[in-house]
């Protein structure tokens, strides 16, 4: 399934490969054991995904600025790629067992603001941000990025890079 609209209102995933192209705003739902990749180019979106178990998303934002948030559940994982972007992801591991990704790479002389935001609320969750960037000119980078471990999240871990 391909979807190009201009505003997704909600979308449920319950296929195996599903396929999405975000223009403005989107909420989808992966249903339990369900696939889906996620394509945004040049443009600013809103997306907000619940991961449900053992599901999993692929998400690449090439030129974009938006704003994502995930909700993944048990033994879910998402996979963000952000080339370029500048970006608010909040990813939120409420489930034991899932995961969260995000490679941001980028090389700007203009402005890119990135802030990434993991909380792990449930046992053995598992997060990994990097961010490698190049700025050439008159460009700026500011990237933030917190992890928060809560005291029921025993046995989760987050690691952080930047270069």
């Amino acid at each position: 399934m391909m979807v190009q609209s201009k505003f997704v209102d909600r979308v449920v995933a319950s296929g195996v490969n599903e396929k999405f192209e975000i223009r403005s705003k989107a909420s989808i739902i992966l249903e339990t054991g369900s696939y889906c990749e996620i394509k945004e180019i040049e443009n600013k979106s809103t997306l907000k995904i619940i991961l449900k178990p053992r599901s999993k998303a692929k998400i690449v934002s090439i030129g974009c600025s938006s704003v994502k948030e995930f909700y993944i559940g048990r033994d879910a994982s998402i996979e963000i790629k952000d080339i370029n972007s500048s970006s608010k992801i909040k990813c939120i591991l409420s489930g034991g067992g899932a995961e969260c990704k995000i490679n941001s790479i980028f090389l700007s002389s203009g402005m890119i603001n990135q802030d990434y935001q993991i909380f792990h609320n449930a046992p053995h969750t598992k997060c990994d941000i990097t961010v490698k960037g190049v700025l050439t000119g008159n460009g700026k980078a500011i990237s933030l990025g917190l992890i928060h471990i809560s005291k029921s999240a025993e046995g989760s871990s987050g690691y952080q890079k930047a270069e």
